[in-house]
């Protein structure tokens, strides 16, 4: 497994730690991912949120609840965004 230079820790593994345990709620951690991604163009935003929608029909996000919370901050972010560019005619 990878290591890094400057932490020598595992990065795949303290990865999935921070990631999981950041202090957020899933629902905050996806809204925050969505909200990264408003400064792409109009195009991108449509596929990940196509891409997000296949992702919450899959099996690990019906294992997941976590996974599942994730995907819907999501999903909920970047339809909002949508609205938004609609709105002020960006699209």
């Amino acid at each position: 497994m990878a290591m890094t230079n400057d932490r020598e820790r595992n990065t795949t593994w303290s990865y999935l730690v921070e990631f999981l345990t950041d202090h957020r709620s899933p629902w905050d951690r996806g809204v925050l991912d969505a909200h990264w991604d408003t400064a792409a163009p109009t195009s991108y935003i449509r596929a990940s949120l196509n891409l997000a929608k296949k992702k919450r029909r899959r099996f690990f996000a019906l294992l997941s609840s976590w996974r599942r919370h994730y995907l819907n901050g999501l999903i909920w972010g970047y339809e909002k965004e949508l609205e938004r560019r609609v709105r002020v005619d960006e699209a």
